[in-house]
């Protein structure tokens, strides 16, 4: 027989069920059923209790918390509150696991049930990158001091907020007995109401507290007294829907069991899956070992952070260990006719470019710069530009670009912190350099006769020193948060590495003719030679300016450039044609929307570059990217490590929000002169590796194709209505529409405490209808139909894009 009991949740609460059951067996064998409690004496109970003590207990214990935990959504809802529990994941741990948690309980005086939150805690710790997390728990609501309270049958239970801190430093076993302690604590408050405990938080009225909750049921289906009644008990099993978009419900038993209850229009199964095996592995790891620090708690399988950590985030490891002047010494000698320079209508061969090089570097050395001496280079791009930077690193100084359009004060700021005695420049720029530093001007040293005149003896040129990999090859001033630019020193020993990751993953050899596009004074001006001098090719000097639009389309075309290196922003500038002869584009140092790919991909490799000024160039490059979709920023380049780490310094597992750090040959130096900037951001390997990190601030995650997804930066999260909210994850989802270029997502507060998201967006064609529903990755709670269209422009020499959405225009509501 069998026998099915639907009721809603307003009627009965699960311990009631074996209490009804019993009742349905005893009127079935034809007996009549125990009068039970009615709920007037719990109603009476209540009235007699303390509620305002119970409102400072709630508000003490939420005191501080100011956003829902985030969930790992497959999709975002427009509105949390209207998430239904429909589809199911078990898991029922073997008799070996469970003899292991309930073990490790006895021993540490603990409940499967503190475990198991403690557990829960965890996973939403990892998957939201937050060490304060705050979940729901159901409690019985029947009080021991209530006579009967053990037999009425009715909804007796409350749902209410479990508030866990995770301290890396925590000992696993005295960490659990702290939430069960705090458990204990709680319940003597647990007869307020959720809507009234909500109230005592600082989150607004319309947000909920939390939007996962774990049920722990450990009511006992009494099998005796249905044998009593002749009738066998074989199974009971039940399934009920929530309205939070995860619901976790443990068993107790002689094998614990998991179900994971979650919403299928916000989850897909795949991800409900992973949730529930990557729980019971903290389950197994917790009850392992009663002294490890959280921080030490695997948060995945062995085998899935050797696939992450050793596979995904390792580049090749065959080095090929060559500085720039290396590269560059190699194309002399083995294509010495070939055009290293183009443009313009002058050409220069390898070897005259090596001879223009080698002059310049001759009045270095004859002028007394020394070895790891920062050297200024105030030239706009050109041939002089190119023969300087390597003139420069030929002596074993430091190229220390200085773009001539940058205000004088930086200028002076530059070279003052940089220590830089000299400056190698053209009469043209140097009118706009500071006092102090020494000039050498080019146009004149070219004037002047190789030979010494006959009444002055000629100074023997020191040797030519021998560049090692250690000697720092360039020195970059970027933008610091404090508004104070900040020195990168760079060495050489990550060039010869990314110049051959670019052969393999450009396809590129000695016919390639590569623009030289980037300023001076931005690091892709090096990435551009290495694209060339990497294989022997040419590099292509257009005349000094800027270069987008149509006059980017028109240097592209007549020179043949091959290969090429654009931001997204001056890409989207470029009018689309025939290129016939554009066989390798690479996007990088900004965001690259989908539009720009489905645009530019057909036909050709296209391949999207990341690196932070604190590597050499690029540590990452994604596989050659395909139309419809937001573009990964790809796997490590050769002798690069990347990790993925959450708050804990632990490896995340795919498919959650992470910090990037980046370790291997390219990691800089450090920050010039900055010590404790330098100790603050590149930082030991965690695993003990003994490895420099470079801890990047950008939130990335790991997609299923085994590349990295750029999400946003960690230091730029805002707060709308009590989400946090992290504007680069808006940018992607706006880009990722229709005719969306580029957009930048800012908070705006016009009123106080009313903050409020402004979208500025390039070339929508129109301002409503085109954000909700539009894309998955929207937040519904800060999404609106309207954005600002206004123009962003490319305002500084290293391509930084700058806004300005006007005062009072339509903003994200």
């Amino acid at each position: 027989m069998r026998m099915v009991l639907t009721f809603h949740h307003l009627l009965l609460d699960g311990w009631s069920l074996p209490l009804l059951l019993d009742d349905v067996l005893t009127a079935y064998a034809g007996g009549e059923p125990p009068a039970r409690p009615t709920i007037r004496g719990h109603l009476e109970w209540l009235a007699r209790q303390d509620r305002a003590a119970a409102r400072r207990h709630w508000r003490t214990l939420l005191g501080g918390f100011d956003a829902p935990v985030p969930l790992p959504y497959d999709r975002t809802p427009e509105d949390v509150r209207a998430a239904r529990c429909t589809a199911r994941v078990s898991r029922t741990l073997s008799v070996q696991a469970t003899g292991a948690v309930r073990a490790f309980t006895r021993r540490n005086r603990l409940t499967v049930n503190a475990v198991l939150q403690g557990a829960w805690a965890l996973l939403l710790s990892v998957h939201s990158g937050r060490t304060d997390v705050v979940f729901g728990a159901t409690t019985s609501g029947r009080p021991a001091d209530l006579p009967g309270a053990d037999t009425a049958i009715g909804l007796f239970i409350n749902t209410l907020p479990v508030r866990i801190r995770i301290d890396p430093a925590a000992p696993a076993a005295a960490w659990l007995r702290g939430i069960q302690d705090a458990q204990a604590e709680a319940r003597r408050y647990d007869f307020l109401p959720l809507t009234e405990v909500q109230a005592e938080s600082g989150l607004p009225k319309d947000t909920q507290l939390f939007d996962s909750i774990v049920v722990f049921e450990n009511y006992p289906m009494d099998a005796d007294s249905a044998r009593r009644h002749g009738v066998t008990l074989v199974e009971a099993t039940a399934n009920e829907a929530t309205n939070y978009p995860l619901t976790l419900v443990g068993y107790d038993g002689p094998r614990i069991a998991l179900h994971l209850r979650y919403d299928p229009a916000l989850f897909d199964p795949g991800t409900a899956d992973r949730l529930t095996d990557q729980l019971t592995d903290l389950l197994a790891a917790l009850a392992a070992d009663p002294e490890r620090r959280l921080a030490d708690v695997p948060v995945q399988p062995p085998a899935e952070r050797r696939r992450l950590v050793r596979t995904w985030g390792t580049g090749p490891t065959e080095l090929r260990r060559s500085t720039l002047v290396g590269l560059f010494d190699a194309c002399v000698a083995a294509r010495p006719d070939a055009a290293a320079l183009a443009g313009g209508g002058e050409r220069l061969s390898y070897a005259q470019l090596d001879a223009r090089a080698d002059r310049i570097a001759g009045e270095l050395r004859a002028r007394g710069v020394r070895r790891g001496e920062p050297v200024g280079v105030c030239l706009e791009r050109g041939p002089d530009f190119v023969a300087a930077l390597l003139a420069v690193v030929r002596t074993g100084a430091v190229h220390l670009p200085l773009d001539p359009g940058y205000p004088a004060d930086r200028l002076r700021f530059m070279l003052a912190d940089a220590g830089a005695a000299l400056v190698l420049t053209r009469r043209a720029a140097a009118g706009g350099l500071p006092r102090g530093p020494h000039r050498i001007l080019l146009d004149e040293l070219a004037d002047r006769p190789a030979a010494p005149d006959g009444d002055q003896p000629a100074r023997p040129a020191p040797a030519r020193p021998e560049i090692g990999l250690d000697d720092a090859a360039y020195l970059i001033y970027t933008s610091g948060s404090t508004g104070v630019p900040k020195g990168v020193l760079v060495t050489h020993r990550g060039v010869g590495e990314l110049a051959a990751a670019q052969v393999e993953r450009f396809g590129s050899g000695p016919e390639e003719r590569v623009l030289q596009l980037a300023s001076a004074s931005f690091d892709a001006s090096v990435m551009e030679l290495l694209m060339a001098f990497g294989t022997g090719g040419t590099l292509v000097v257009p005349p000094p300016g800027v270069l987008v639009g149509d006059d980017l389309a028109d240097v592209l075309r007549g020179e043949r450039v091959t290969l090429t290196l654009i931001p997204p922003s001056v890409l989207g500038t470029l009018p689309p044609g025939d290129y016939p002869d554009l066989r390798t584009l690479v996007v990088g140092a900004e965001a690259c929307p989908a539009e720009l790919v489905n645009r530019w991909a057909p036909g050709r490799r296209m391949v999207n570059a990341y690196g932070p000024t604190e590597t050499t160039i690029a540590a990452t490059l994604s596989d050659p990217l395909e139309p419809g979709s937001t573009p990964p920023i790809g796997r490590p380049v050769r002798g690069t490590r990347v990790l993925v780490l959450d708050g804990l310094l632990r490896a995340v597992p795919a498919g959650v929000v992470g910090e990037l750090y980046v370790g291997g040959a390219g990691v800089a130096r450090g920050y010039w002169g900055r010590p404790g900037l330098t100790a603050e951001r590149f930082v030991a390997d965690p695993s003990g590796s003994g490895e420099r990190l470079y801890r990047t601030g950008d939130l990335v995650r790991w997609g299923s194709d085994g590349q990295l997804e750029f999400v946003g930066r960690a230091d730029a999260q805002v707060k709308i209505r009590g989400f946090r909210i992290e504007p680069g994850e808006v940018e992607s989802a706006l880009t990722a529409l229709p005719g969306v270029r580029q957009a930048v997502v800012r908070a705006r507060e016009d009123r106080a405490g009313a903050p409020r998201l402004v979208a500025t967006s390039r070339r929508v064609p129109r301002r409503s209808g085109c954000w909700r529903g539009s894309s998955p990755r929207c937040w519904g709670s800060s999404a609106s139909a309207c954005t600002t269209t206004s123009s962003i422009s490319g305002a500084t020499p290293s391509s930084a894009s700058s806004w300005s959405p006007g005062p009072g225009g339509p903003v994200c509501r």
